[in-house]
């Protein structure tokens, strides 16, 4: 029931930003700590999603190279000096209400990073994709706890889930964008 509403949030909000800006690359920014189960589902989309989608697309995160709050501000800085204009999508963990455990949110602009422990680095981005993994306490020790409760099932469920439909819009979109230019190119 999540998976095929991420599908749709994720596509539309993916194809408009696309409809309206010429990016010259597409980058996957998966934040998180692959010590700490509820916080391991961006790094593990990440690994994933490099198996999947090769080498076309940037992915930054994974289980081996983990993006978390001690390097952001590095990667941020490397993507500008690297990339002319990329499309930015971060993928992260959150925190929110009992009944949403498990929805997969897909929002506009970046995220914060460390917002659940009270830390906080803005992570700019277009797109930005959080699974939300547990209860958010609003109390420090309390959501990192938590954090560090959360059944590894859940955290595959979901990060398959979210591999599975970043996969599925990315290829319709190239598959869109190639017709179209095809179609340019030979009428």
């Amino acid at each position: 029931m999540f998976y095929e509403q991420f599908v749709i949030d994720f596509g539309s909000r993916f194809y408009r930003l696309n409809l309206k800006n010429n990016f010259t690359d597409i980058i996957f920014i998966c934040v998180g700590s692959n010590k700490i189960t509820g916080d391991s589902l961006g790094p593990i989309v990440g690994a994933k999603l490099k198996q999947k989608l090769g080498t076309n697309i940037a992915i930054i995160g994974t289980t081996e190279t983990p993006v978390n709050y001690e390097n952001i501000k590095e990667i941020n800085d490397n993507i500008k000096i690297k990339y002319l204009n990329p499309c930015v999508i971060c993928v992260d963990s959150a925190m929110g209400k009992n009944a949403d455990i498990g929805k997969i949110i897909v929002n506009w602009g970046g995220i914060t990073l460390g917002k659940a422990v009270n830390n906080g680095i803005y992570l700019e981005s277009h797109i930005n994709i959080k699974g939300v993994v547990g209860k958010d306490e609003e109390e420090i020790l309390t959501n990192f706890r938590e954090l560090t409760l959360v059944n590894k099932n859940i955290i595959e469920k979901m990060s398959n889930e979210v591999t599975e439909g970043i996969n599925k819009v990315i290829n319709s979109i190239v598959s869109v964008s190639y017709t179209h230019l095809r179609a340019h190119e030979t009428g």
